[in-house]
């Protein structure tokens, strides 16, 4: 198809009807996306949560996880992102694929109207290490999510505590931080869209989600088929947060 190429590079793989595929962007991309989802799906199985659900998508990218959702049973899948290039492939995609139950829109995550309780799940992947404010975006993720945030992220790597001084000789530590990287919008399709990225540690992620209110929070791990070794090393992580 013309319109394949046009859009190309691809983030994801999609096999479309009569075989044609969309190009990988690069061939590291499939490991990562063959983890994470059977991370996500076959913990989702297990504890036998409701297909059917509704499902909010934000940064979405071309609309891998929207699709994937849908395929399984989701009644509703709406995807949000900020590059319109984005939402005009995941456009293409569910046209040739025919899932009705997606939909998207582009938008600015941090600014989107987000009704509280909306969607039954929220989708964070591969995202809050992309935005200047995290901690606000997964706040707002959550307000919008009935029941599950499902919360994918690059981490930092794990280390002891790191101390801070607060104004006094005292020294207090936290084993909480984030670290900040520079980006550019303007060469990097995959950066913030503001400039500056903030990456959690492990711990970040699991305070944020219990500062929230989440009743549990589980850090889910590769099993032996899909072990990407970024999740391995624990450089990249899912976490799944119930109320």
């Amino acid at each position: 198809m013309d319109a394949i190429q046009r859009l190309a590079p691809w983030m994801y793989e999609f096999e479309l009807p009569g075989g044609a595929k969309t190009p990988l962007l690069h061939e590291s991309l499939r490991g990562v996306h063959a983890t994470r989802r059977s991370m996500v799906f076959e913990t989702l199985d297990a504890v036998k949560f409701d297909p059917a659900a509704s499902v909010l998508d934000l940064g979405c990218s071309e609309g891998y996880f929207s699709f994937e959702f849908a395929k399984r049973g989701a009644r509703d899948v709406l995807g949000i992102d900020a590059r319109a290039r984005n939402i005009e492939k995941a456009e293409l995609i569910r046209e040739q694929l025919g899932l009705a139950a997606c939909r998207f829109a582009t938008g600015d995550v941090m600014e989107v109207e987000l009704a509280p309780g909306s969607f039954d799940v929220a989708l964070l992947l591969g995202l809050i290490y992309h935005v200047e404010d995290p901690i606000r975006l997964v706040r707002r993720a959550a307000k919008a999510a009935r029941r599950l945030l499902i919360l994918e992220t690059q981490l930092t790597k794990p280390q002891g505590p790191i101390a801070y001084g607060w104004g006094t000789t005292e020294v207090s530590y936290t084993p909480d931080f984030w670290a900040m990287k520079r980006e550019d919008p303007t060469t990097d399709d995959l950066s913030s869209t503001r400039g500056f990225s903030l990456i959690p540690s492990p711990s970040a992620v699991v305070s944020l989600l219990r500062e929230i209110g989440f009743a549990s929070i589980v850090q889910l791990h590769p099993n032996d088929r899909d072990a990407d070794a970024q999740y391995v090393n624990v450089d990249r992580a899912v976490f799944l947060a119930w109320w």
